[in-house]
């Protein structure tokens, strides 16, 4: 694919970088009660299934293929990261087979989507909204590498006597997908286009950043047997978020 879009086309190639092959690569130590992983890997906390894994947060997805495998194919859509996970596992406590989980994620993989002018991309979607069509995007300032913006999770699951598999989990990370904070009017071009005789354009200038957030949650699973042969399995699933921003829409002619 050639012309303004060639590399970003070439991009969309389901296997044609390195990340996308080199899915999977660590270090696996076992000892005693312990267990220990470091390196490229994808980590699956949750009952619920497909996109979901709701409570999964620190994984970014490809969304390029958004319309043919991404929601039935997250194995591969979703992007593994470079991090450690430390397990410890107690048997027979009092609350039944309990595991521990750590995990420490210096890595930062965002989200992919097409071209902007895909329409798999989000610059797509802002800029068919009336009045974003002038809209100016500033460059998405990214979380450094720094220790301080590193993520983090606790897992604590149990499984007990009753046959019921509870999970409780803790997160801190960055959103896999920015934020699009809208921060004004780029007053420069408004400027310009009075001197030109031109008439003004509002031209919103928007800054897409991922924010940090919180989320504690949990999730469980009950097995019923049935007869001999039937089992059924009651999940369920839950998440409360802290610091995450939501989109609002202006009541007021100039949404800036």
């Amino acid at each position: 694919a050639r012309g303004r879009n060639g590399p970003a086309e070439r991009e969309l190639e389901y296997f044609r970088t390195f990340r996308r092959i080199f899915r999977e690569g660590y270090l696996h130590w076992r000892g005693g009660n312990w267990e220990l992983r470091l390196g490229k890997q994808q980590v699956v906390w949750g009952k619920a299934t497909d996109i979901g894994h709701f409570v999964v947060q620190v994984h970014g997805f490809d969304f390029r293929e958004l319309y043919d495998t991404g929601l039935d194919d997250t194995e591969l859509t979703r992007r593994t990261q470079w991090m450690a996970s430390l397990q410890h596992f107690w048997h027979d406590s009092p609350l039944g087979d309990l595991d521990l989980q750590l995990l420490w994620i210096p890595d930062y993989e965002e989200d992919l989507y097409g071209p902007p002018d895909w329409p798999q991309s989000p610059f797509f979607l802002v800029r068919q909204t009336p009045g974003f069509k002038a809209s100016r995007f500033l460059k998405t300032d990214k979380p450094s590498a720094a220790f301080k913006n590193h993520d983090g999770g606790l897992k604590i699951s149990t499984l007990t006597e009753g046959k019921w598999d509870l999970q409780l989990y803790f997160l801190g990370f960055y959103n896999r997908s920015p934020f699009y904070f809208i921060r004004g009017i780029d007053e420069a071009k408004l400027a310009g286009d009075r001197a030109a005789g031109l008439a003004p354009s509002r031209y919103i200038r928007i800054e897409p950043k991922p924010t940090r957030v919180w989320m504690l949650g949990g999730s469980f699973e009950k097995t019923y047997t049935l007869g001999t042969d039937n089992d059924w399995i009651f999940r369920g699933e839950l998440a409360y978020f802290l610091n995450r921003y939501v989109s609002t829409v202006s009541r007021t002619k100039n949404p800036a």
